[in-house]
């Protein structure tokens, strides 16, 4: 409460204290003797003016206390605060400090008086601070300093200094400045000194907890939103911005229904209060014009009390498990189809031996005595045979455990065979791109060859009124983390491009199943053999589609290791002599027809029909002194010896054995690795006359040389 005696003015107290000291000198002369009135007026006078000085004593003395008890209580304040404080003249000298910095710099105040603050910095800072200084005494209220103190038992912090001119004067200080700028008598600065190490400290953790979580979510491959409780977007990550195609600053703020066009999973998990996964996976349309598939997941976003205030949302892509999936699923039906097709096929090929080989012969026998449409008649037989025995090889590649026959091939070559075969008579052109450096493939060429013209016959049928087929080859260097199902190596892409109307995504996932098509006259099989082909060679065949722009094809192929070269062309057969040859055949019209076709040419044909009697009769003519040049060796013989067994038991007597494998099954293991098995060729079923004569002038090629 303040003083009412500091309110009055000094008449006002002036009569106050006279009127008090009247009162107590009347007080004090009721008892006294009567004087004369001149002495009585002066004594009572100094009476009044002694009395008045008693009471102005005892107010100051009063009001000392009071200051006394107020500058104690600002010193404890002072001293005691929880920050440093000091006063600065322009010179950067300290001219008080309160004990909280003294403690701060772990000194004594005597220390602290009358030194330059610089003194008290690191060396570092001292410069820094020397050079600042001025503008920051001239402008505290706009300025704030950070410095690391140097505190003197080897210690430091990082102090943050602000400051605050005081309105009086301090007479210039006789210590030496930290500049060579002359001390002038200003008012000095009051400067509040904080230690902030901490402070920092945690703020440095924060960010660095920050670039952790940035780095770990940039890392993720799973695509990250968070949004507020209103299911705006409020976070993104790298993965989430490729999702959405869209940048994190644009998106934030946006509805989440706005960016990504699905089923809100924001009011899901608020619902829920808890965390939310949805079982199966959803499809989303690209901007693009594709569609991926992803898993989606959900929870909620608490603050400190507890309290719901936004969700974070995980997409995570399986488009490459569902696919895998798929082919997983897709290898299944084909190998139960396998096993069913691998029967069939052999013994379809079986008659269509005999079929084939018949008819050869007929044609042979009545090239010059029949008429020309008789022969015309017999060529669109054997041609149907063959086309026939396509369709036996394409249910054969259904069957597991089969290998193609390889070769080193100029895939360049193969490739413009293939489009030319395939778009003769078409209303499609081709564009080919192929550069002078690809590389060769190690492959069936044959099967291949039928991978190519089943994707080109695709693309031709899909553009109904014509257009341009892009066919590209390209070499293709996998690493690890390629991002196709392919182990790392060195691969031949081949890409076939087409303009048609494009395959709908309900169906997509279904085009290299057996028997499913959308063609009125397809058989369903073009597609499923050429996946089953490249997937026996260790490659891979791919689709990407876009309803009304078209599809893509992609085919990758290991390339080999080997650059491919011309083989020489086989002699004339006029100039080799007949041969003595073996035949292992159950089949009495394979057998039969087999051995008129070699006959024909010379050869004498001796037929078996079990391999114990074939290895009986190869040893006994090669003591007659009558060997045999070759064996043609069936691999499947049920209930008997086969010819994998056949040959071992040849090789044993008679290392220089030559040998023929032949089988129906043409993706049979032995078929695909003839050599490794010691044969020395091998001749799938079905085959025909020219087939035959080919072999046997390509063997006789090799003696020779």
């Amino acid at each position: 409460m303040s003083d009412p005696r500091s309110e009055r003015g000094p008449g006002d107290r002036s009569r106050m204290l006279r009127d008090r000291a009247e009162a107590l000198l009347a007080r004090r002369d009721a008892g006294e003797p009567a004087l004369p009135q001149d002495l009585k007026a002066l004594l009572h006078d100094l009476s009044v003016h002694q009395i008045e000085l008693e009471i102005q004593n005892e107010e100051l003395r009063e009001t000392q206390l009071l200051v006394e008890k107020a500058r104690d209580e600002y010193a404890r304040l002072y001293n005691q605060a929880p920050l440093g404080y000091m006063t600065l003249d322009a010179n950067g000298m300290i001219r008080n400090a309160n004990e909280t910095l003294v403690q701060m710099l772990r000194t004594e105040g005597r220390a602290l008086l009358g030194t330059p603050f610089g003194e008290h910095l690191v060396p570092a800072d001292r410069e820094v601070f020397n050079a600042r200084y001025r503008a920051f005494f001239n402008a505290p209220r706009h300025k704030v300093m950070e410095v690391r103190v140097r505190q003197h038992d080897g210690g430091e912090f990082l102090a943050r200094l602000a400051g605050q001119r005081e309105h009086e004067r301090l007479p210039r200080s006789g210590s030496a400045p930290p500049s060579s700028e002359p001390a002038r008598d200003e008012a000095p600065l009051l400067v509040i000194v904080h230690d902030v190490s901490e402070m920092h400290r945690v703020t440095e953790a924060l960010e660095a907890e920050k670039e952790l979580l940035g780095v770990t979510l940039r890392s993720i491959g799973d695509a990250v939103i968070a949004t507020d409780v209103e299911g705006r977007i409020t976070l993104m990550n790298a993965a989430a911005e490729e999702l959405t195609q869209e940048r994190a600053s644009e998106a934030e703020g946006k509805a989440l229904v706005e960016v990504l066009r699905i089923a809100n999973l924001v009011e899901e998990v608020l619902a829920s209060r808890g965390p939310v996964g949805r079982r199966g996976t959803m499809r989303m349309p690209m901007r693009d014009g594709t569609e991926r598939t992803f898993a989606q997941s959900g929870a909620p976003i608490h603050d400190r009390a507890g309290c719901i205030v936004g969700v974070v949302l995980i997409f995570r892509d399986t488009t490459s498990e569902t696919h895998l999936q798929h082919e997983l699923q897709r290898i299944a039906k084909l190998d139960s189809l396998g096993v069913m097709a691998g029967g069939i096929a052999h013994d379809f090929n079986n008659l269509l031996t005999a079929i084939a080989g018949n008819i050869g012969l007929a044609r042979a026998d009545l090239v010059e005595t029949t008429r020309p449409e008789t022969l015309t008649h017999l060529v669109d037989a054997e041609t149907a045979t063959m086309r026939a025995s396509d369709l036996t090889r394409q249910l054969l590649t259904f069957a597991t455990g089969g290998a193609p026959v390889r070769s080193v091939i100029a895939v360049a070559k193969l490739v413009q065979e293939s489009v030319t075969l395939a778009l003769t008579g078409s209303r499609s052109r081709c564009e080919l791109h192929v550069p002078s450096d690809v590389w060769s493939i190690h492959a069936d060429a044959g099967q291949i060859s039928q991978v190519l013209h089943n994707l080109l016959l695709n693309a031709t049928q899909a553009m109904v009124e014509g257009g341009a087929v892009v066919v590209t080859l390209t070499n293709v260097r996998l690493g690890v983390d390629a991002g196709e199902p392919l182990p790392a190596g060195d691969y031949v892409r081949i890409d076939v491009v087409d303009q048609g109307s494009g395959i709908a995504p309900e169906i997509r996932e279904k085009i290299f199943d057996p028997f499913f098509t959308t063609k009125q006259k397809g058989s369903g099989l073009g597609l499923a053999s050429a996946y089953s082909i490249v997937r026996n060679h260790e490659g891979h065949i791919d689709v990407e589609s876009v309803p009304g722009r078209g599809s893509r094809f992609s085919v990758f192929l290991p390339a080999s290791a080997k650059p491919w070269s011309k083989p020489p062309p086989p002699p004339s057969p006029a100039t080799m002599r007949p041969w003595r040859i073996l035949v292992l055949d159950d089949e009495p019209m394979i057998a039969n027809v087999t051995r008129r076709i070699l006959g024909a040419r010379g050869h004498e044909v001796v037929t078996v029909a079990d391999g114990s009697e074939a290895v009986a009769s190869w040893v006994r003519q090669r003591d007659a002194g009558q060997p045999f040049d070759l064996a043609v060796l069936d691999l499947t013989i049920p209930g008997g010896m086969g010819g994998k067994e056949v040959v071992a038991h040849l090789l044993e007597v008679d290392p220089s054995t030559r040998a023929v494998a032949s089988s129906g099954y043409s993706n049979d293991p032995v078929m695909a690795n003839h050599r490794a098995h010691g044969f020395t060729a091998c001749l799938p079923k079905p085959y025909t006359v020219d087939d035959l004569h080919h072999l046997i002038t390509v063997l006789q090629s090799d003696t020779a040389s």
